[in-house]
């Protein structure tokens, strides 16, 4: 093999047979198509959740004209490589051209697709060195300070209410009486966190606690748009943004 990415490479892994046969798959697509959805890599490399990428895959499929599926498919496999080109990663020093001949020696592309493997390959290069890379700095930089919220979850739970709170120092079981005078609904909030001490920070709030938190995020949101808003007319033209709602 003449690349660092495929020198150690198992066409018999389940994800490099998925990775095999979704090269291929692109492959049926014209270059100049497959170039302008590396456009979108950078968008769908930093989508957090299944729905940011969904809406980056249907912003690529409006503008290459394939389905969203099939956008999705291909922005995969692209980002899977972008990463792998980044600085310090197995392909970063690969040139296009070898990952190319690598593809035909093991038989991932047909050798008459080695010429437009290089063009959309060069692409994705130029893409993770430049905008991915910046993009991955800044996005990881910005939330490296502070543990980050990975997932939250929110259960809610019915509170019995009594009239009285036993006392153990002060009442006499024998003597004590209880009365449920009624319920109310709490919201118990789990929040999972990364590069945190404890992963799970739990929270609870009532009805009122939790429409004014509501209210905060929302807020919140409307400030963090204000801020993209901001840096788009100040950052130079083509250059990612790393921030991510």
């Amino acid at each position: 093999m003449k690349t660092k990415f495929f020198s150690f490479w198992d066409p018999k892994a389940g994800d490099n047979e998925k990775f095999e046969i979704d090269v291929e798959f692109a492959n049926i697509l014209e270059p100049p198509l497959l170039t302008r959805l590396v456009d979108h890599v950078v968008d769908f490399a930093l989508a957090r959740t299944v729905a940011e990428r969904r809406v980056v895959a249907q912003a690529a499929a409006d503008k290459s004209g394939i389905s969203p599926g099939q956008s999705a498919r291909i922005l995969a496999t692209f980002t899977f490589l972008a990463r792998t080109m980044l600085p310090g990663q197995d392909a970063a020093d690969d040139e296009p051209h070898d990952l190319a001949d690598d593809m035909v020696e093991l038989k991932i592309i047909k050798p008459e697709k080695s010429q437009d493997t290089v063009e959309w390959l060069e692409a994705l290069r130029a893409v993770s060195h430049s905008q991915l890379h910046r993009a991955v700095r800044l996005y990881d930089s910005a939330l490296s300070t502070i543990p980050r919220i990975q997932a939250s979850q929110i259960v809610i739970d019915i509170r019995a209410v009594f009239d009285h709170t036993f006392d153990p120092l002060k009442d006499n079981l024998d003597s004590y009486e209880s009365s449920c005078i009624g319920v109310e609904p709490v919201a118990i909030i789990r929040l999972m966190l990364t590069d945190a001490n404890d992963p799970n920070v739990c929270v609870q709030a009532d009805k009122r606690s939790l429409a004014l938190i509501i209210r905060t995020l929302q807020a919140a949101e409307k400030d963090m748009d204000a801020a993209l808003k901001y840096l788009k007319l100040q950052q130079p033209k083509g250059e990612p943004n790393a921030e991510r709602t």
